[in-house]
């Protein structure tokens, strides 16, 4: 019930010139058929472009798409201040609120998405937020709030642990707060003055068990998580004595499922490959995501490695076109563009070639008598000595 078009182009394309597309081939081809058609773009841009002309000239495009994969990222986005600070920093300021908080990393990543893999570009982004400024509307709602807390004080009657009713009078107690003092009913009366609060019955039992509570916090679980995440096991690169193994852990041998095989998300996979084609594009924190596509003759895919700059050149050494290796990770469909992808990766191991030779297994061989080589005009295509060689071999 759906088909990806894959597009490669050298020129930019508005967002809403590709939405339309979608939309003419689902009418024109898949008339009365239920198809989503999804068209995933990748650019190879000239030299003048640096991620910082490419936001210039792409950022309605880039606005237009987040605005149909979330309305509240796209608000945030629009009302944020982006400064490039140089050709490929960009300092992202948000307004300090939680929602904006929250939502960051996911901007972040979108940005990434679109100008580090869709236009082949490094791109790091230097996250800050700053306070809001205060609207009018805002004052005048703020003030309304506080007109109908008071409203609200003014006809309440609250209860003291014994019972007894006290009315609570709004004025009294901005002016009890205004002078230090606290309010209080009890066994004893109600008084005005700064000493009648009512102690509690294990002030002291409460003070010692929170001294022992503070004494026996450990912290220690979590910074080592936090080393381990930032710097070492998550990512950290090679973790096995094993000299095949080139990233993450390990893979035991086993059974690995063909690339035609994978429809979806189905977790955690096994695949033997050959790699097509690798690049690299520097992000925010010091990391590079590594993109792969690898085939194993069924079938291709992209796979996506976020590694420390550090652990880079040494990963790259080993990961080049041609490779054949055993990859286990995450299948995941890309939330952004619904693309196939192996995220996650657990380890890669290098093995041998797996391919199979073609050969002429008949019993009575067939004997080509007109050959072309490449010392004919026009239509040659082999050496003479590799057909030899190969006639010898069959």
């Amino acid at each position: 019930d759906h088909i990806r078009v894959y597009l490669l182009g050298s020129h930019l394309i508005h967002k809403n010139n590709i939405t339309q597309l979608e939309r003419s081939i689902e009418e024109q081809i898949f008339k009365g058929k239920r198809m989503n058609v999804r068209i995933i773009e990748k650019y190879q841009l000239s030299e003048q472009y640096t991620a910082r002309t490419l936001m210039d000239m792409y950022k309605d495009s880039i606005l237009e798409e987040l605005k149909a994969y979330s309305l509240m990222e796209y608000n945030l986005l629009r009302a944020s201040k982006m400064e490039f600070t140089d050709d490929s920093h960009l300092h992202l300021v948000l307004e300090n609120t939680i929602i904006a908080q929250t939502r960051s990393h996911e901007i972040v990543e979108f940005l990434e998405k679109i100008v580090c893999e869709r236009c082949g570009m490094n791109l790091i982004v230097d996250l800050d937020f700053e306070e809001p400024k205060e609207s009018r509307y805002k004052k005048n709602s703020d003030l309304q709030i506080q007109f109908e807390i008071k409203n609200i004080l003014k006809n309440i009657n609250l209860k003291d642990e014994d019972g007894e009713t006290v009315a609570v009078a709004s004025d009294a107690n901005e002016k009890s707060a205004a002078s230090g003092q606290t309010t209080t009913s009890g066994d004893s009366g109600s008084t005005g003055g700064g000493n009648a609060v009512k102690p509690a019955k294990n002030d002291a039992k409460s003070a010692n068990g929170a001294g022992n509570t503070a004494k026996k916090t450990y912290d220690g679980p979590r910074k080592e998580f936090k080393k381990r995440y930032d710097g070492g096991g998550f990512g950290g690169g090679k973790k096995s004595d094993n000299p095949d193994v080139i990233y993450g852990r390990d893979i035991e041998d086993g059974e690995t499922i063909p690339l035609e095989k994978i429809v979806g998300e189905m977790g955690e996979v096994t695949i033997r490959c050959q790699v097509m084609t690798v690049e690299t594009r520097e992000i925010r924190n010091e990391k590079t995501i590594i993109i792969m596509s690898v085939t194993d003759f069924t079938d291709s895919i992209v796979l996506k490695i976020f590694t420390r700059n550090e652990d880079r050149d040494e990963l790259l050494g080993n990961l080049k076109k041609g490779a054949f290796l055993k990859i286990k990770g995450v299948t995941t469909i890309d939330k952004f563009d619904s693309e196939l992808t192996i995220g996650s990766i657990v380890g890669i191991k290098k093995i041998a070639d797996f391919t199979t030779t073609r050969m002429d297994t008949s019993p009575e061989k067939r004997v080509e008598l007109h050959c072309h080589t490449k010392m004919s005009d026009m239509d040659g295509v082999s050496e003479c000595k590799d057909i030899v060689k190969r006639a010898m071999k069959w």
